[in-house]
């Protein structure tokens, strides 16, 4: 009886702290909707703070019957919390990579998506758990000679997302005029240059992506391209945008020149499907400005809300210039 009020209590304790530490990272208000993202993100803040109680509780008992936790105890509860915050990690990402997989403009089928981040997380938790179960030393060794490898490709594949800098397992092959690519082992760091101009981006080994060659952009002429090859039994944008990705590409790579055309569109068009794209675009070049909008008119009503008191960059700073009290 008393394990199950000790049960009971840890998980309302866990759910209200869920609630305020989501509330205070901005994850979710009461009161709001919830979508699937805030649903996984609120179910794993939950598990790993009923984890972390629980483990206290177990801590705090042991010390109160004076009972000692020897290190191979203690080395196992590191490592569990560790694998299966990594089973965390693995759903969270995964599913932030589904919900952005239409906007991504590597062709890479999404199963390589589900292939990496396995490598990443799943693999090494698998092989946390199977020390755990097995406490022969050739497990142990197994688990350092994989471990090791994984380590590595991990770091390397995080840090290229994260801070787009160049493989550090990788070699380099020269592009079209000054552009080239860093080819790793489960990604491509690809720098393509234009003027003065350098953009980066990876993708995946699978993906048949390449810099453009560049020249005077025609930004119509490439959304009317996205428009007009239409997806079957689809009017959401982003399946235009998913069947047209390079297009929709060689737009990205054309930043300043995109943006400066898709706002000025977005304020004719903001009803249209071409204003939801161009909405979409301004979005994907200027991160400064982050809002889920459901249409074009709805972005440029909150962005130009959020241009009264933004801490503004260039993209801004010209779209201040452009909507200023046109769009009402």
């Amino acid at each position: 009886m008393k394990k199950i009020l000790t049960i009971t209590g840890t998980i309302i304790i866990s759910l209200l702290l869920t609630l305020l530490i989501s509330d205070i990272l901005s994850l979710y208000q009461i009161g709001s909707v919830i979508t699937r993202t805030t649903s996984i993100y609120l179910i794993s803040l939950f598990s790993v703070i009923t984890y972390t109680l629980l483990l206290l509780i177990y801590i705090f008992y042991k010390k109160k019957n004076k009972e000692k936790i020897g290190k191979k105890k203690i080395i196992s509860i590191i490592l569990l919390s560790i694998s299966l915050i990594l089973i965390l990690s693995f759903i969270v990402i995964l599913n932030i990579d589904y919900l952005n997989y239409y906007t991504y403009t590597t062709s890479s089928p999404f199963y390589a998506y589900i292939i990496v981040r396995s490598i990443e997380f799943l693999l090494p938790s698998l092989i946390l758990l199977t020390v755990l179960l097995n406490k022969k030393q050739h497990f142990k060794i197994i688990f350092i000679i994989l471990s090791i490898p994984i380590l590595l490709i991990l770091i390397d594949t995080l840090q290229i997302m994260i801070f787009k800098n160049s493989l550090l397992i990788s070699f380099r092959k020269h592009l079209e005029e000054k552009s080239y690519v860093d080819k790793g082992i489960l990604l491509n760091t690809f720098y393509c240059v234009q003027e003065d101009t350098t953009t980066i981006s990876w993708h995946f080994k699978t993906s048949k992506y390449t810099c453009p060659i560049y020249e005077n952009i025609n930004i119509k002429e490439h959304i009317e391209n996205i428009i007009n090859n239409r997806p079957l039994a689809s009017s959401n944008p982003y399946d235009y945008i998913n069947v047209n990705k390079e297009e929709y590409q060689i737009l990205l790579l054309n930043p300043d020149e995109t943006f400066k055309y898709a706002i000025n569109d977005l304020i004719n068009n903001s009803d249209s499907l071409t204003g939801y794209i161009d909405a979409i675009l301004c979005s994907d070049i200027n991160k400064n400005f982050q809002y889920e909008f459901t249409s074009g008119k709805d972005y440029l009503t909150h962005y130009q809300a959020f241009l009264t008191e933004c801490d503004c960059n260039k993209y801004d700073n010209y779209a201040k210039k452009i909507i200023g009290g046109q769009y009402e």
